[in-house]
C-alpha cells in the first residue's frame, strides 16, 4: 500500500506539472475536469474509508474532503443547463434505489463477517434530494400554480421526505424497514443529511454570482470547524469535515463550459468502485 500512496503522490506531481505547462490558471476549468478531479479525490476517501487497515494514510480522507462539494458544484450546472430535469431527477432516484439496496446487502455481508466494512455512502441518493427539492421550489415560486395545490405539493414532500421514512424503522424490523427505506430517500438519513443537501440547492440558486456562493460556501465549511473542542487530533481526525473549504479556488477556476460528455461515467463508476473497495476490504482486513 506504501508503494500505492507513492505512486499517487507521483501522479499528483505529474498534475501539476500538467497545470503549471498547460496555462490552466488562465484557461480555468471545464465542469468535466472538474468532476474528473472530484471522481479522483472521491475514489482516494473511499479507498481510506475500506482500506485503512492495510496502510492507506489518512490524508487520502483529508483531500477526498473536497469531492463532495465539487460534485454539488458540477450537478448546480449541469441541472440548470439538462434538456429535462425530470428525467435528470428520475435517473438519479433510480440509481439511488440501486446504491441504496446495495448498501443493504453489504450491511448483511457485515453482519456475518465483521472483516466487511458495511457500505454507507450513497450519494446518488444526496442528489436525487437536491434535484427533486429544486423542482418542488421551482413549482412553489411559480405564481401561476393554484395555492391549494401548492399546499398539497408540500404535505406530499414532507411526507415521503420526512414522515414515512422515518416512521418505517418504528413500524417494521430492520431487515425489512432496510428495504422499504431504499425506496424513499430522507433529507435526515441520506449521506451528508440536511446540510448536504441544502448547500446543493444553494449552489443551484447561486450558480450567477460566484463571489456569493463562495463566501456562503467558506461559511458552510467553516461551521464544521471543531471550536468548542479544538485539538490537533480533532481538527484533522476527528472533525476534518472543514477541509472541504480548500474547493474554493477549483470551483473559482471554473470556466463556465461543459467541456467532454460522459454522461453516465460517474453513474456506472461510483457504485462499482465502491462494491469493489468494500470487496478488498474484506478481503485484506487487518485487525
Amino acid at each position: 500500500m506504501h508503494e500505492l500512496t507513492y505512486e499517487i503522490l507521483i501522479i499528483a506531481r505529474r498534475y501539476s506539472m500538467y497545470i503549471a505547462n498547460n496555462n490552466i490558471i488562465q484557461k480555468g476549468f471545464s465542469g468535466f475536469s472538474l468532476k474528473i478531479i472530484a471522481l479522483v479525490l472521491m475514489t482516494m476517501d473511499h479507498m481510506h474509508e475500506f482500506l485503512a487497515s492495510t496502510g492507506i494514510p489518512i490524508w487520502f480522507n483529508w483531500i477526498g474532503r473536497l469531492s463532495a462539494p465539487l460534485f454539488f458544484f458540477t450537478m448546480a450546472e449541469g441541472f440548470f443547463y439538462t434538456g429535462n430535469r425530470k428525467t435528470y431527477v428520475k435517473r438519479l432516484y433510480l440509481f439511488s434505489i440501486v446504491m441504496s439496496l446495495g448498501k443493504f446487502i453489504s450491511w448483511k455481508i457485515s453482519v456475518d463477517d465483521p472483516s466487511y466494512f458495511p457500505v454507507s455512502n450513497n450519494i446518488f441518493e444526496t442528489f436525487f434530494l437536491i434535484a427533486l427539492n429544486i423542482l418542488l421550489i421551482e413549482y412553489l415560486r411559480d405564481e401561476n400554480k393554484d395555492l391549494y395545490r401548492k399546499i398539497y405539493i408540500i404535505f406530499l414532500a414532507i411526507m415521503f421526505e420526512v414522515v414515512l421514512p422515518i416512521s418505517t424503522y418504528s413500524i417494521f424490523s430492520k431487515n425489512i424497514a432496510g428495504i422499504i427505506i431504499s425506496f424513499l430517500p430522507c433529507p435526515l438519513l441520506c449521506e451528508g443529511s440536511v446540510s448536504f443537501v441544502a448547500l446543493g440547492i444553494i449552489f443551484f440558486y447561486l450558480r450567477n454570482d460566484r463571489k456569493k456562493m463562495m463566501i456562503v460556501y467558506a461559511i458552510f465549511s467553516v461551521s464544521f470547524f471543531p471550536f468548542a473542542s479544538f485539538s490537533f487530533k480533532n481538527i484533522f481526525y476527528g472533525y476534518n469535515q472543514w477541509i472541504m473549504i480548500f474547493a474554493i479556488p477549483l470551483m473559482m477556476l471554473y470556466n463556465g463550459k461543459k467541456g467532454r460528455g460522459l454522461k453516465y461515467l460517474f453513474y456506472f463508476y461510483y457504485p462499482i468502485h465502491i462494491f469493489i473497495l468494500f470487496l478488498l476490504g474484506g478481503i485484506t482486513h487487518i485487525n
